[in-house]
């Protein structure tokens, strides 16, 4: 996602699929306090990690690698308006079942918010 769509999601979006970098944060948190500031939203966003596993990273298909997630995850939590719901993984390329997910069933608790 573009961060200079932040402004308009946050009018309508309850939740956000496709947060890969800090940048992306604090435009989503600052577009949700405008719109609650204007009367367009109530309550917060929710927001999930999109993590790119496919280790070829040529690829470019978006996603912050492994190594990022949880300093994505702490910056989250900083914020005012966002809440942190979980990950969102992109598979590598041909991956199948657990092939798909392995790099994910070790990772430690993140701290939801």
């Amino acid at each position: 996602m573009q961060s200079k769509k932040a402004r308009s999601l946050a009018r309508y979006v309850d939740v956000v699929h496709s947060v890969d970098r800090p940048k992306l944060v604090t435009a989503l948190d600052r577009a949700v306090d405008h719109a609650r500031e204007a009367g367009e939203r109530s309550e917060g966003m929710g927001a999930l990690i999109q993590v790119n596993l496919d280790p070829d990273t040529a690829a470019d298909r978006g996603g912050v690698p492994l190594n990022g997630v949880q300093s994505l995850a702490e910056k989250i939590a900083q914020s005012d308006h966002l809440r942190l719901l979980g990950l969102m993984a992109v598979a590598p390329h041909g991956a199948q079942g657990q092939e798909a997910q392995g790099p994910l069933t070790h990772w430690p608790q993140l701290a939801m918010t």
